[in-house]
């Protein structure tokens, strides 16, 4: 049976401290810490949400933009309540353009972030902010400055 051993880049909490975790696990088993699958919704959760969404967002002005990589389910809803669906550029193009005074974004962080920037004067919201990219953060801002000041 073949072994790896990860070491998570967050704490644990432990009944006395803090501690950094470092785990053996067998690839073929279930990786842990992640939490299991959320129970799925039935057809009448499904239908409850989707009209209770919907109306959120005429209530409150604002319209949903979800990424390429959602599931279908919220593109659906992003694209009959007159959002979009599109790459992250887009989406924040999308959302300064349009008259909501609030933009739902479905992706991740620096997909909300860059809707921010576009439109300063709007409320952005997020399902969550722990929603990261491997790109985003590959990409430190102590040596992306580096870079830019180096190739100006």
């Amino acid at each position: 049976m073949a072994f790896v051993t990860l070491s998570f880049g967050y704490f644990v909490k432990s009944v006395k401290r803090e501690t950094t975790m470092s785990v053996m696990f067998d690839p073929q088993a279930a990786i842990y810490p992640f939490p299991p699958k959320p129970t799925p919704l039935n057809d009448d959760e499904k239908q409850f949400y989707r009209e209770k969404i919907k109306r959120l967002l005429k209530e409150r002005n604002a319209v949903m933009v979800a990424h390429y990589y959602t599931d279908p389910e919220i593109q659906q809803l992003a694209e009959e309540t007159g959002g979009c669906i599109s790459d992250s550029l887009e989406m924040a193009r999308f959302g300064a353009k349009h008259a909501a005074s609030t933009l739902l974004v479905a992706g991740v962080r620096f997909m909300g972030e860059t809707a921010k920037i576009l439109s300063p004067e709007k409320t952005i919201l997020m399902p969550t902010l722990a929603a990261e990219c491997s790109l985003d953060l590959g990409c430190p801002i102590d040596e992306f400055s580096a870079f830019c000041d180096a190739h100006p």
